[in-house]
């Protein structure tokens, strides 16, 4: 497999760098669909050029976002067939795309897709070949934060084979606390906020190779190598000596995923594997000698899967899937004097069956299509013990305008390697509040993993149903409700408040005076957690008859109520409920009841704007007593995002043809949240810059293809 990956990265380098530009329009897309799956949304390249996004791999993450799914949580074919993940061909140029199907949920058994994982499909164009360059200006209009962004990738795809390589270089400015007018906690040095960053300053750039090819009638292959580099600077104040303290932070990562698929009749084979490097290190600039922290994964995994069809039903074929995969990590670290070396093997095998029940062409026509899937796994990891998965899910299409689904999930993980090995790092000079003395305080944090972290468990249920009501119309309703209870939460300390201190004293430190010194933010474990919550969205699509009939208003929106949400604490100290004025930052963060968000498209050929919102509910916290409740307002975001073609400026110019032509405003209305106390009063380590530095930020965009 490493063979024939090293062989399909260099015809990618050979043959995509030297392309032509051209694309090669009307010829038929043969993009193969495996037996049951039906697609639920379909949408086309021309649709999908109106997000004025430049990559698949961002064109998904935007779809995937208006159905309340992730980029990285999906299950992402192309063709029709299975690929490593979305980073397979997250650099493509968006012109590559002939379609996007997202397949109907609890759909995906046929392709041997995880139960309750929802289904991409990426149709790419036959026949295309592209050199596109892009370069990005950002900057925030409150100052600082100045950015640029290069890349240029080329692309040649001649089904069955497909290259890409593509480069990215980044750098972000820094934007410091005198920029904010940051207020200091009484008594630091005039000058503070000049020697602290809001936002370090970064760089880095990214390699990406990938190539998918036929290799005989029956065997395809793919490989996708990304090498990437990044590097932070922050600075955190002022020594005793009145010099600057800076934190360097740099991490470089080599990855190579690879996968052979064969087909066999019916029945579908493959093989994913993958190696990867991760180097961190992190320097703080103390006196008389900095601190070095530095860590070093190792990882290599396998998974070998079959699918197909084992028997015929009345109603369908009974798709059968059976899974094996192996892990190995190994982990070295240093900090603080320490040195630590870990390493785990991961085993597991994963059994399938997704049973047609009802058909359409069966013997009860009327009561539509019904199918269930059932899942087990098995699975062990050194120094975790065993774990299992349990995944059953039904779907039911009583008619062709409506999708019915249930999920029920037990899954048991083991906690990732990083939150048990990453080093110990101190930080000086970090502002925090106490809320027991009602001060800020400068302190000394720990962060950093725990080795002695448990097994978690989760149990998660869901309904949902999608509907296109009108036949003539294309629009799509989806509404869900979910409950979750997770066992071992884990989660970092979360934020000071009289119940954290009592839950977590040993957390914290004080000097005779009472003052508040040092915490420790490493993970905290809480017994469970349950939560109850409903989601309703829309996508509508209206053709407009103007520009030949070839323009289109998008509308799309979703609101996410959080029903409930309770923390049990152990230690005898019972269950909390997450939404009232009793609860704790799990996680870091408050919990919002409400959340809604919108966007409205125009678009035509070579011209696409986009607006959108976000209004996130106000949200409480226990500070001291029970009268001490610090509330977190509501806040409401709009974006907008509009691109054109070079070619309506000028004609004839040899430089704006094939050009694009985008701007990107990021909180346009400059809004920020804003948290008080009882009596109104924001504290020091809460002012609304401190909690979004950036605030509204505006990119110029200028995209080339040759």
């Amino acid at each position: 497999m490493f063979h024939a990956s090293c062989c399909l990265l260099a015809g990618s380098v050979s043959s995509a760098c030297f392309a032509q530009s051209s694309t090669e329009p009307g010829i038929i897309v043969e993009g193969r669909r495996a037996p049951m799956l039906a697609s639920q949304r379909s949408v086309s390249g021309e649709d999908l050029l109106a997000y004025g996004a430049a990559t698949v791999g961002e064109l998904v993450e935007e779809v995937a976002a208006e159905d309340g799914d992730r980029g990285d949580s999906v299950t992402v074919l192309v063709n029709g067939r299975r690929v490593s993940g979305l980073g397979d061909i997250e650099s493509y140029p968006a012109e590559a795309i002939e379609r996007v199907e997202l397949l109907a949920r609890e759909s995906g058994a046929a392709v041997g897709a995880p139960a309750g994982r929802r289904v991409y499909n990426v149709v790419l164009k036959p026949e295309t070949r592209l050199l596109v360059a892009r370069g990005r200006l950002r900057g925030a209009t409150d100052g600082g934060a100045i950015g640029a962004t290069a890349d240029i990738s080329a692309t040649r795809i001649r089904r069955p084979q497909r290259l890409n390589a593509a480069f990215e270089v980044r750098h972000d400015g820094a934007i410091l606390e005198s920029e904010r007018q940051i207020e200091q906690v009484d008594g630091s040095p005039e000058n503070l906020g000049r020697f602290r960053t809001l936002r370090p300053k970064t760089s880095g750039y990214l390699l990406s190779l990938s190539g998918s090819d036929q290799l005989l009638p029956w065997l395809d292959g793919s490989a996708t190598l990304k090498v990437r580099q990044n590097r932070s600077q922050a600075g955190l104040g002022l020594s005793l000596s009145g010099d600057g303290v800076e934190r360097l932070s740099r991490g470089s990562t080599i990855d190579l995923n690879t996968q052979l698929n064969a087909q066999t009749g019916s029945w579908s084979f493959s093989l994913d594997g993958g190696l990867r490097r991760d180097w961190r290190q992190i320097t703080t600039d103390l006196s008389p000698m900095p601190s070095r922290n530095r860590i070093v994964t190792h990882s290599t995994r396998a998974e070998l899967l079959a699918h197909g069809p084992v028997w015929t039903m009345p109603a369908g074929p009974l798709h059968l899937t059976l899974a094996a995969g192996l892990r190995l990590e190994r982990v070295e670290s240093r900090g603080l004097g320490d040195r630590m070396e870990f390493g785990r093997t991961s085993r597991d095998i994963r059994l399938g069956v997704d049973v047609p029940i009802l058909s359409e062409s069966g013997p009860i026509p009327w009561l539509g299509s019904l199918a269930v899937r059932a899942e087990a796994g098995e699975g062990s990891t050194s120094g975790a013990g065993k774990l299992r998965s349990r995944i059953v899910s039904l779907r039911w299409s009583p008619a062709r305008w409506i999708q019915l689904s249930a999920v029920h999930n037990d899954v048991r993980n083991a906690p990732g390697v990083d939150l048990l090995t990453d080093p110990l790092i101190e930080t000086s000079g970090v502002r925090y509040f106490d809320p027991l003395r009602q001060e800020t305080v400068e302190l000394v944090t720990r962060t950093g993993g725990r080795f002695e972290l448990p097994v978690q468990a989760s149990t998660t249920r869901k309904l949902s149903a999608d509907l296109r009501p009108l036949k003539d119309v294309d629009l799509l309703l989806t509404v869900e409700y979910g409950t979750a209870v997770n066992s071992n939460v884990i989660s970092v300390l979360p934020a000071a408040s009289a119940l954290v201190f009592e839950l977590f004293p040993e957390r914290f430190e004080r000097n005779p005076a009472g003052q508040l010194t040092g915490v420790d933010l490493r993970p905290v474990i809480f017994p469970s957690q349950r939560e109850e919550q409903f989601h309703t969205s829309f996508n509508l699509n209206v053709p407009l008859d103007i520009g030949g009939g070839r323009s289109r208003l998008q509308f799309s929106g979703s609101y996410r109520p959080l029903l409930s949400s309770r923390l049990a604490l152990g230690r005898n100290f019972g269950t909390i409920d997450l939404l009232e004025p009793g609860s704790i930052a799990l996680g870091g963060s408050t919990r919002p009841r409400d959340q809604f968000d919108f966007t409205v498209g125009y678009s035509e050929p070579g011209l696409g704007v986009r607006f959108s919102g976000e209004r996130r509910s106000r949200s409480v916290l226990q500070a001291g007593g029970p009268a001490d409740v610090l509330t977190f307002s509501p806040l409401t975001t709009f974006g907008l995002r509009g691109f054109i073609e070079g070619r309506r400026f000028v004609a004839s110019s040899s430089l704006l043809r094939n050009s694009r032509i985008g701007i990107d405003i990021d909180n346009v209305l400059n809004k920020r949240e804003r948290v008080s106390d009882g009596q109104g009063r924001t504290p020091l380590s809460y002012q609304s810059a401190i909690r979004d530095p950036v605030g509204r930020n505006i990119q110029i965009e200028f995209r080339k293809t040759f």
